[in-house]
């Protein structure tokens, strides 16, 4: 049977003109993507901070005369929150609305920036990171989940562009300069400021057409549908858009009452069994592949780069002033990696991207190695060979296009 006409007619064009020419969708996904924005400022924010005179002296036990772990423990709390946050907002995301579980999430984050910016004691700044971490992780978790289900198809892959750990180094940068404990806390303080305006942004966000057809309100999805493509409901492509949504939870509904029935009525018991589901046998493969993707995207080591660049950077001879800049170039460079992905995803695809990224970083990686094996014990004395060492950082910062989810 032929398709109606113009079934097959995309919204937008793909790439960077579709963003701009489906305005609502650009405007919900600019709101929403400061979630990752905060993530990323979250994570930057530490690297300049750890290494402030000011800092150091109100937290003497990160000083340079103490034990690592401690430093590694304040830095790790976010991730460790983060963890618990994004483990957690599934159900949280299900149950409440995407939009409604991105306020929660953004109320936890102000709950643990307050925290951070009041800290007396290291103890309290720990617990203050680990708190934040949890909202930080609510929201990278329910932020792409709510663009892949409002934004067309055509552009879905362009709005993933986080440039928070570029905006928290130099603003940090920039307020080291005032003296005293505020070089410190203002930098903690003023990511409250993308969270408010993420807060109260929400209330305009509309609903996922998805989450309402799944609470049985099509009517509603059908509207939210209309008023995301600026089409009207009679238009074929929104028919054909919201029949596909109706198919595709009604054939979930129907997979979970095959095998999960009598669990229907216990929440946290249908949770679990979902999350089991990710590791039946029709299913493993591709859970492994996920899981194993996001876990060497993370132990290439990029979080060190953002967590230790500056101390990095000092043991290999750079200054205190050059050690930051270099720093901070090193994350510039990892956004223009990034971005660029903003004009190729789509067009090459992510696994060419991801291929050609990771052979690139595994080169940088390599000489990295060689030359700290090489040179590593003197680098005063071999500053070409550090030097030589700090542009293989940023190459490889520049690899991170293969960085794909």
């Amino acid at each position: 049977m032929a398709s109606p006409p113009g079934i097959d007619r995309p919204y937008v064009e793909s790439g960077f003109r579709g963003i701009i020419a489906s305005p609502y969708v650009a405007g919900a996904a600019v709101l929403s993507t400061v979630g990752g924005l905060l993530f990323g400022y979250d994570q930057g924010v530490v690297s300049v901070v750890l290494v402030m005179e000011s800092f150091v002296f109100d937290f003497p036990r990160i000083g340079p005369n103490s034990r690592g772990f401690w430093k590694g423990i304040l830095t790790a709390m976010i991730e460790l929150g983060a963890f618990f946050g994004a483990l957690n907002q599934g159900w949280i995301a299900d149950k409440c609305s995407r939009k409604y579980s991105i306020i929660i999430s953004v109320v936890v984050f102000i709950v643990g920036s307050v925290l951070q910016t009041a800290a007396v004691n290291f103890n309290m700044l720990v617990v203050a990171r680990l708190v934040g971490g949890i909202g930080i992780g609510m929201l990278s978790m329910v932020t792409p989940v709510y663009i892949s289900e409002i934004a067309p198809p055509e552009i879905r892959g362009e709005l993933s562009i986080v440039v928070g750990i570029v905006v928290a180094f130099w603003i940090t940068f920039s307020t080291r300069y005032l003296g005293g404990e505020w070089g410190w806390r203002l930098p903690f303080f003023i990511q409250i400021v993308p969270a408010l305006f993420l807060g109260a942004g929400a209330y305009l966000l509309p609903f996922s057409p998805r989450w309402l057809s799944s609470k049985g309100r099509d009517e509603e999805a059908l509207k939210a549908l209309t008023k995301l493509r600026q089409l009207p409901d009679t238009d074929s492509r929104i028919q054909e858009e919201a029949r596909q949504i109706r198919d595709e939870v009604s054939h979930i509904r129907e997979i979970h009452l095959q095998n999960h029935e009598k669990l229907m009525n216990s929440p946290m018991k249908f949770e679990l069994a979902l999350w089991g589901d990710c590791f039946a046998s029709d299913s493993i493969k591709r859970t492994h592949v996920g899981i194993l993707i996001m876990f060497f995207q993370q132990f290439v080591g990029i979080n060190a780069l953002i967590y230790y660049s500056p101390t990095l950077f000092a043991r290999m001879g750079l200054g205190s002033e050059m050690q930051l800049i270099m720093s901070g170039v090193l994350n510039i460079c990892q956004l223009i990696g990034v971005g660029s992905s903003l004009f190729t995803m789509d067009r090459y695809g992510r696994r060419p991207l991801l291929l050609i990224g990771s052979l690139l970083m595994t080169i940088s990686h390599v000489m990295i190695a060689a030359m700290v094996c090489l040179f590593s014990y003197d680098w005063h004395s071999h500053q070409a060979a550090a030097w030589a060492s700090e542009q293989f950082y940023h190459w490889s910062d520049h690899s991170t296009a293969s960085r794909i989810h």
